[in-house]
């Protein structure tokens, strides 16, 4: 039998998504019927869109907050990378298409998947990342003569079935010498994070936290100089 309190758990979630679902299909409503006594009052079409995109990108804000509000704070950086990721799938989609009225189509859609979400959905065991992709190396380097100086590094990933990810890593110090390291393996992915264990270096651990801005990779080990099997001086954390 379930406890009263685990029932009033589940019943605040479940109002709270049905207020939160329903103040979003109210608030898009008005907007479209602003939206649409605005064309029929003969005002500039252009004009018209384009408050009615602003308004519908305003609400995507309020949107977010409500729901940010309510989350703890692992929730609340889970909610951040996810919507990080739709920013940049966004931008993306708007690059290939300057509508006004269809971008507002795609920012809507977002709105609905905001107000029916939960902070529940972004909890550690629940908030999945997609992580197959090319990822580069954000690190600061330099060309002089050809010869590039500064670490240099990729990663390729493809996710796999029951928490599996194949992952493939590139890693160069850079001039002068252009040592690197390479790794390639299947891993086991748990709370968005991954861990390869070094054959070649017994204290070298690569630890790979998954999310949808990208990844960051922590190395541990007890000489960086001679780490992970890699060449002189090649550490790959960044």
């Amino acid at each position: 039998m379930k406890s009263r309190k685990h029932i009033s758990i589940i019943a605040f979630y479940l109002l709270y998504s049905l207020s939160s679902s329903a103040q979003s299909i109210e608030g898009v409503k008005n907007i479209e019927e602003k939206y649409k006594r605005c064309l029929d009052q003969g005002t500039d079409k252009a004009v018209c869109t384009e408050n009615y995109y602003k308004q519908i990108d305003s609400m995507l804000t309020v949107q977010y907050k409500m729901l940010r509000s309510k989350c703890d704070s692992t929730q609340k950086e889970n909610l951040k990378d996810e919507q990080l990721g739709w920013l940049i799938n966004r931008n993306n989609a708007f690059k290939l298409n300057k509508q006004k009225v269809k971008n507002a189509e795609f920012v809507k859609k977002k709105i609905n998947d905001l107000s029916i979400a939960t902070p529940k959905n972004y909890s550690i065991e629940n908030y999945v990342v997609r992580s197959t992709g090319y990822y580069t190396l954000d690190a600061k380097t330099k060309t002089i003569n050809g010869e590039t100086y500064g670490t240099t590094g990729e990663i390729y990933i493809k996710d796999l079935s029951n928490h599996k990810i194949a992952i493939s890593l590139f890693v160069c110090g850079g001039a002068p010498g252009n040592n690197f390291g390479t790794i390639a393996d299947t891993l086991s992915e748990e709370d968005n994070k991954a861990i390869y264990q070094s054959t070649d270096d017994p204290t070298c651990k690569l630890i790979f936290h998954l999310s949808n801005k990208g990844i960051f990779l922590e190395q541990i080990s007890k000489d960086n100089q001679w780490a992970c099997g890699f060449g002189y001086g090649v550490y790959a954390q960044g």
